[in-house]
């Protein structure tokens, strides 16, 4: 795959798993104030939006996928008791604000790429 030639994709995949790392492995005592993972969390789905932006995927593909993640990890978290852990629809809330604020400076940036900038049949970018 293309996408994983790319120093833009082997970041993006690189983040995906130290996330799951982050999300997945058993919690000890997190310390700090009382919600304070609210802005890992956001920064952690802020970060994946902005990579995948840089990563050149369309971002409405990106945005659903990341919400997709984010809903799926917080059912894990509070499926699977081994993990010592609990999904908490607060989390959800954080990873979407995050998300939407790393689309929202990926914008800025000028990273975004809707479906004009989608690449030809050959795999050829318009842009080069």
């Amino acid at each position: 795959m293309r996408l994983f030639r790319t120093l833009p994709g082997l970041a993006l995949t690189l983040l995906v798993g130290a996330s799951l790392v982050l999300f997945l492995a058993p919690l000890g005592d997190p310390g700090g104030p009382e919600d304070s993972d609210k802005v890992a969390h956001l920064g952690i789905f802020a970060t994946l939006a902005l990579a995948g932006c840089w990563a050149r995927l369309p971002v409405l593909r990106l945005g659903l996928g990341l919400a997709v993640y984010a809903a799926l990890v917080e059912v894990v978290q509070g499926t699977v008791t081994v993990l010592g852990r609990a999904g908490d629809v607060r989390d959800l809330a954080a990873d979407l604000v995050g998300i939407g604020v790393g689309l929202a400076v990926a914008a800025v940036l000028g990273l975004v790429r809707g479906r004009s900038d989608a690449e030809e049949p050959s795999g050829i970018s318009p842009r080069g």
